[in-house]
């Protein structure tokens, strides 16, 4: 049987901030609504006991800190090359770590390649099989969208 949504949007949430404490060593903090000017976006899909994408739609400033933070390189070496690589890593951790927390008697997932795109794409509201869980930090704004359908 699948999760609810609200079980899903909480494992998400942990998967979140779990991986950009761990990984980004960037303390998120919940915003109300999406600040819906976003640089560039990475996603991921997944084929499983459910089935459903996860996006990752970051600005350029939340983005420069996940690449700085994890590469250890200054500002003026951040690349083109080096956001994407660090958005796709990001959002394929972060759906990693919330597959695992599904409770699937250890099924196995299918996961694409992540794909990275500027601009991102508009954040909406969130229906019943989709959520958005909207992040600020210090270095800017970040949006997840969990979109879920039984398998």
């Amino acid at each position: 049987m699948m999760e609810s949504m609200e079980t899903m949007r909480k494992m998400m949430e942990i998967s979140i901030f779990e991986v950009f404490e761990k990984m980004f060593f960037i303390f998120l903090e919940h915003a109300g609504d999406a600040d819906n000017h976003f640089d560039s976006e990475a996603v991921i899909t997944f084929r499983g006991a459910v089935s459903g994408e996860v996006r990752l739609l970051v600005s350029d400033g939340m983005a420069g800190a996940m690449v700085m933070n994890m590469l250890g390189i200054d500002d003026t070496g951040i690349t083109e090359k080096h956001i994407e690589d660090c958005a796709k890593e990001a959002v394929n951790m972060i759906c990693g770590n919330f597959l695992g927390k599904l409770h699937t008697d250890d099924q196995a997932f299918d996961l694409s390649i992540p794909l990275y795109r500027r601009p991102a794409s508009s954040v909406a509201a969130d229906g019943d099989s989709t959520v958005y869980i909207h992040y600020l930090s210090g270095d800017g704004a970040m949006s997840t969208a969990l979109q879920v359908s039984a398998a």
